[in-house]
């Protein structure tokens, strides 16, 4: 009976967390049922749970993202710059203050600076940072004169490939500094708020310190 009610309970558990991870997704029928609102502009500032949009009749707000946001397509995720259109409603926090809650974010335009750069990206790295539970890395990469150094995430396990071609497992991330790299990585959206990461999937070192 008791392995019965633990089966049971490991059933709940994995639907909940699959449930939990699904995207969210709004028909019209359920936004129209949240009093949704409708409004267009541009992104002129950016946070992960937050962004300030610039109307088409030049009034400026901010608007929270979160568990509740639909992002179209799936993979975007706003950033300075980018047209886009917002499905949100108003709420009254316990402080008593309306915060407007973002159902549905659609990209419209991609700014250009926010696409995803042509691979490989290639330049020097600056810093090394630490990873997370998914990474064992973050890289610093300036990849062109006068632009922001580019964060690159580094996955768990993963192997440098020299210029000869030959994979080597790097044990000392910190002696890349200053080297020259050459890395195929992708944008992937963030699983919990509104960002993208570069995340690697191959790096080559092109010179070595």
């Amino acid at each position: 009976m008791a392995a019965m009610q633990l089966q049971r309970w490991g059933i709940f558990l994995l639907i909940f967390m699959l449930t939990a991870c699904a995207p969210t997704i709004y028909t019209e029928a359920q936004l129209h049922e949240r009093g949704a609102k409708n409004i267009a502009g541009i992104v002129v500032k950016q946070s992960r749970g937050s962004f300030v949009l610039r109307s088409e009749t030049g009034g400026e707000a901010t608007y929270r993202t979160g568990e509740m946001t639909q992002y179209l397509p799936a993979e975007f995720r706003s950033q300075e710059g980018d047209q886009v259109r917002v499905a949100y409603r108003e709420v009254l926090e316990r402080s008593g203050r309306t915060k407007l809650e973002v159902l549905r974010l659609e990209a419209v335009v991609i700014a250009e600076k926010n696409r995803q750069l042509p691979n490989p990206i290639v330049g020097t790295v600056l810093l090394i940072g630490p990873g997370s539970m998914k990474y064992s890395r973050l890289i610093s990469v300036r990849y062109a004169a006068g632009m922001e150094p580019l964060a690159i995430f580094i996955p768990n396990d993963f192997t440098a490939i020299f210029s000869d071609d030959l994979p080597v497992t790097v044990d000392d991330w910190d002696k890349l500094v200053g080297s020259t790299v050459a890395v195929t990585a992708r944008r992937v959206p963030i699983l919990r708020g509104n960002a993208m990461n570069y995340v690697a999937e191959r790096l080559e070192l092109r010179s070595p310190r």
